[in-house]
């Protein structure tokens, strides 16, 4: 068992989310980045996709607690091998700093401290195991807004206790874990086809680089019934993040002129001609217009109908980039082919055969 001390922000129980329900109205929820909570539980050996030469743990979908820009203290009641990942974290076990990105044993009785991020937005704590909450609907995530999955449905609270079923065997065996380490890089995204970005699976080249803000997205069905200096300034504008941004869409706020007292009509999009439509489907990555002119991209919390026209929708590789910008970030946005979107997925999948194979053969990690 482990017991939240101080929640941190936005502090939930997710997996990769509620699949296969969404025309009946079901949020998806899950991770906001996805591929940062599956590289943490495979540190901790939690994998989705393990050799099959290795003893599979007897899960079925790895969960993680998620938090935003400030994260949990918690203390462990229990033995646990645990890792951080996603962003850079100050993180502290029992006083000692430690390194985002490594496994580490917590004993029973210390004390993990998860203070402020320095880089990114979203961390995940994963536990090797099992964190023991109900499944809904397949899924541990956990839909605030419905209070459907985690821990009671909500967010988690200073004084919450939550099991958890560890892999004894895991922890008796588990040694050099600090050789299993994955640096929180743009590389790990494999935000492109070139595969020599990652030399021996894990020496990752361009550390100490920001994560690009060039967000990818293919067309959607309404793009055409924007004007066409709308569909330029789309493209051509960078777009702060807004503070009003949260799980359910990321809101996006053109940069203004410094030396304007107030924003024009011409930072708005808009369409060529006035449009009514009906609630059609959305997805996680739509980009939204609403009546304002400005848009909004949806996230892991979005309804599954919407009323907005369709611009366009985040290509799935970018789409934990995209939730790792911060509130105030600036990021551009890039139209690409919807067959350029699929040779880029593809890529990461290989990234992902590539980091499981380096993660369990630990030697060739950089301690």
């Amino acid at each position: 068992m482990l017991e939240i001390i101080r929640a941190g922000m936005w502090t939930t129980i997710q997996d990769r989310g509620r699949f296969q329900h969404r025309r009946d109205g079901v949020v998806t929820a899950g991770a906001m980045d996805e591929w940062a909570m599956r590289i943490a539980n495979l540190l901790v050996g939690n994998s989705d996709s393990q050799s099959e030469s290795l003893p599979r743990l007897p899960i079925d979908e790895p969960s993680a607690i998620e938090f935003f820009l400030v994260g949990p203290t918690i203390d462990f009641h229990s033995d646990a091998i645990f890792a951080i990942y996603g962003g850079c974290w100050n993180a502290f076990l029992e006083g000692q700093a430690i390194r985002c990105g490594t496994p580490y044993i917590a004993r029973c009785g210390q004390r993990l401290e998860v203070r402020e991020a320095t880089a990114g937005a979203w961390g995940y704590l994963a536990i090797n195991g099992v964190i023991d909450v109900p499944k809904v609907l397949g899924s541990r995530s956990t839909h605030t807004r419905s209070t459907m999955g985690g821990f009671q449905g909500r967010a988690l609270n200073a004084g919450d206790k939550i099991g958890f079923k560890s892999n004894c065997s895991a922890l008796k065996s588990a040694t050099n874990l600090a050789r299993r380490y994955v640096p929180w890089t743009e590389g790990v995204y494999g935000t492109s086809r070139d595969e020599n970005s990652i030399d021996g699976c894990m020496n990752i080249k361009s550390q100490n680089q920001p994560l690009s803000s060039t967000i990818r997205f293919v067309l959607g069905s309404h793009w055409g019934m924007l004007d066409s200096s709308s569909q330029d300034a789309l493209t051509a504008s960078q777009w702060l993040i807004s503070k009003k941004s949260d799980r359910m869409g990321y809101r996006l706020e053109k940069r203004s002129d410094s030396q304007a007292s107030i924003r024009s009509d011409s930072t708005r999009l808009q369409l060529a001609s006035p449009f009514e439509m009906l609630s059609e489907p959305n997805t996680i990555g739509t980009i939204q217009l609403p009546s304002g002119g400005e848009p909004i991209i949806l996230m892991s919390d979005a309804a599954t109908t919407g009323g907005y026209p369709r611009l366009g929708h985040v290509i799935q590789v970018d789409l934990p980039r995209l939730a790792q910008q911060r509130p105030g970030a600036a990021i551009q946005l890039q139209a690409i082919s919807l067959a350029d979107a699929h040779q880029l997925l593809i890529a990461r999948e290989r990234l992902w055969q590539r980091l499981v194979y380096g993660v369990h053969n630990a030697f060739r990690l950089n301690a």
